[in-house]
């Protein structure tokens, strides 16, 4: 469907004095966008899915009562990252007017992996990431994809929501953090991350390969993919600004149970060690810390017992913990393991060691590597 009136244009595709004041208001983060106005603007819609047919099939039912902008170009990826349930049949049951629609099947299973591929198979000036359980509202590509598509900023990190029946009394914000909720906090945050249900990014900003490290995601370390990818584009002195523009979540309520929040802090903590030990380069962990990381964990659980026989939910404290205790005992097994990313100066630290690609010439060309490429065992690509 088109929205022009909506959005401000008139029949002719001319924006309106009053269409300015629709778009949300942007934080930029430093640097200068490499943005060029475009003839024919277009954007592509990335959703990566595994086995959530029927999850995957709200979510697009959402998306085809989106406001589609006039002029714009919009396609859809969708990546089956190696379902075994009727995935393949959810894109041909659901109409999309005005969308062109795609199906990609990448066997190998990751969420980056499978990120990296439909990046490769888009061909968008914006990229927009979002989930296979998400619901949007009428405005959602235009506020998500405007100060890219206006030169204003060369990511745009949106907002997170979840359905009142997903709530929870207990949900405090260590819980509602982890669940990507930040509808609830209206201040800007010191640190602007990208979270990977509500994206989007320029394209002439990633490089010709890769843009998700495969180590970090689902299906990897489990988290963090979107983190790295953030630091990467600021270090580079690209800009990111916040949309004011909010998705609802419809996750699976098991996610709520005990368990899954223990799985999660572990998976957080490592993923956070990998991006510190290869990006950041943090030095070694010390054998020490590591004990004294156990221990506080085992205390925890001795003083604190309440949390122990709930079905849902789990001690914020507890969680922060178990967190910390796999950051350091996965910082202790990579102590050995060459570093992923060079250790270069603050503004151009993109390339893998080994990386024989000079920075420059890929600015020239409008480009950014992001260091992702997997290497070889001779460290070339």
């Amino acid at each position: 469907m088109c929205g022009c009136s909506w959005l401000g244009y008139d029949c002719n595709g001319a924006r309106s004095a009053t269409s300015q004041l629709r778009f949300p208001r942007c934080r930029m983060v430093q640097g200068k966008s490499i943005m060029h106005k475009s003839a024919q603007l277009s954007v592509s819609i990335i959703i990566c899915t595994r086995n959530r047919a029927e999850s995957l099939r709200a979510t697009l039912a959402s998306l085809g009562q989106v406001n589609l902008p006039c002029g714009w170009q919009v396609e859809l990826i969708l990546v089956d990252n190696g379902s075994t349930d009727n995935t393949s049949q959810i894109l041909l049951q659901t109409p999309l007017s005005g969308i062109r629609n795609r199906y990609v099947f990448e066997p190998q299973k990751g969420l980056s992996i499978a990120r990296n591929r439909g990046v490769k198979e888009s061909s968008g000036d914006v990229l927009l990431f979002t989930d296979d359980d998400m619901r949007f509202p009428k405005g959602w590509i235009e506020y998500m994809c405007m100060p890219i598509m206006e030169g204003k900023a060369d990511a745009v990190a949106g907002r997170i929501d979840i359905p009142p029946h997903l709530r929870r009394s207990w949900m405090g914000s260590v819980h509602l953090g982890w669940l990507g909720v930040n509808a609830d906090d209206l201040r800007e945050p010191a640190v602007l991350e990208l979270t990977g249900g509500n994206f989007a990014v320029k394209r002439a900003v990633l490089g010709p390969n890769t843009c998700f490290d495969e180590a970090l995601g689902a299906g990897g370390l489990g988290f963090g993919e979107e983190v790295l990818l953030s630091r990467q584009l600021q270090r580079q002195g690209f800009r990111i600004c916040t949309a004011s523009i909010c998705v609802e979540h419809h996750f699976d309520e098991l996610h709520l149970l005990r368990q899954n929040w223990l799985r999660d802090a572990r998976q957080r903590g490592a993923s956070a060690a990998y991006i510190d030990y290869h990006w950041e380069h943090t030095g070694n962990p010390s054998v020490w810390k590591l004990m004294l990381a156990a221990l506080r964990y085992v205390a925890c659980w001795i003083i604190n017992p309440r949390w122990q026989n709930w079905r849902e939910g789990a001690d914020p404290t507890q969680l922060q913990l178990l967190l910390r205790l796999h950051y350091r005992l996965q910082m202790w097994r990579m102590r050995r393991q060459p570093r992923r990313y060079a250790q270069l100066p603050s503004n151009c630290r993109s390339l893998l060691v080994g990386d024989v690609l000079p920075l420059s010439s890929e600015r020239d060309n409008g480009q950014l590597s992001l260091g992702c490429e997997r290497p070889t065992r001779d460290g070339k690509q």
